[in-house]
């Protein structure tokens, strides 16, 4: 028994050691990343509903339309180019991926942009992060006379002690590390203020359909509700490095996104929110799972 008392003390010695070092270097992030005095829009009530884009959307569409046409809408990523956003016209929209910002002639990057330049004729708030402030998009709905209305967060990382971080998080200086933009905008809607956010669309699902080719690429199917036709298999890509992501780095990075998930749905918790997972399928765990109420 002693064996595993001593080896249960330097497992704690370790963890708080671990965290320490996180917490210190996270506070020295936000000291050298982050913009101070962030502000984040009033929330519209008690509830909203956030769009990710997973192929379930689609029944969620049909099976909740009347709720979705009288709640806040949060939509993500390419929302834009699909005939549901001029019908359903969301509130606010949240930009995460670097290939926005970085990979300016991919056509889905341009199409977005263009949609919500030209075709947008309703209030919406941008959600983009802070470092993308010089982005000629971005420029562009901070000039023009436009719907669209730019509201910047610091994708600053903070981990460590839970105090501390959720502390950073409470001031808008620093997030936790999200792979995807269905968390960072799960937490800015917690950060304005909404007490119930129901969670549509997450279907997570992305490595059901993946395969290494013969050239040793990992590839797979991104499959969102708005695909016309059958999607083929493609190479992942990493939007910053450009280069082909190893099967390895791929798994760890869905151990990660379902990871943040946790410390979101505490950190919710410390604000007095209650965040549902309303997903007609989805591998989400971390929210409970219920039907839309409002």
């Amino acid at each position: 028994m002693s064996i595993h008392k001593n080896a249960n003390r330097i497992k704690a010695i370790e963890r708080f050691f671990q965290n320490l070092y996180r917490s210190l270097s996270g506070i020295l992030k936000v000291l050298i990343l982050s913009k101070f005095k962030i502000t984040l829009p009033k929330p519209k009530g008690e509830n909203c509903i956030v769009l990710g884009n997973g192929p379930s959307l689609k029944n969620t569409f049909v099976d909740y339309e009347e709720i979705l046409k009288k709640t806040p809408l949060v939509c993500v990523n390419n929302f834009a180019t699909s005939p549901e956003f001029k019908e359903f016209k969301p509130c606010y929209y949240v930009i995460l991926d670097p290939g926005f910002f970085i990979l300016k002639q991919r056509p889905d990057v341009i199409a977005t942009f263009n949609e919500l330049k030209n075709n947008t004729n309703w209030a919406v708030d941008l959600f983009v992060p802070y470092l993308y402030r010089r982005d000629p998009d971005v420029e562009y709905f901070q000039q023009a006379d436009s719907f669209v209305k730019v509201y910047f967060y610091n994708y600053t990382i903070a981990k460590g002690f839970d105090f501390l971080a959720f502390k950073l998080f409470s001031k808008n200086l620093a997030m936790p590390q999200f792979y995807n933009v269905l968390g960072a905008s799960v937490f800015l809607a917690v950060n304005m203020g909404y007490k119930k956010i129901w969670i549509t669309g997450a279907d997570h699902g992305w490595f059901e359909e993946i395969y290494v080719n013969e050239d040793n690429s990992l590839c797979r199917k991104d499959l969102h509700f708005y695909d016309k036709g059958e999607q083929s298999l493609t190479p992942i890509i990493d939007p910053v490095s450009g280069k082909t992501q190893k099967a390895g780095d791929f798994f760890q990075a869905l151990h990660r996104i379902f990871d943040s998930y946790y410390l979101l749905d505490k950190y919710s918790a410390s604000r007095k929110c209650k965040i549902y997972n309303a997903s007609g399928f989805s591998y989400i765990d971390a929210f409970e799972r219920k039907k839309i109420e409002l």
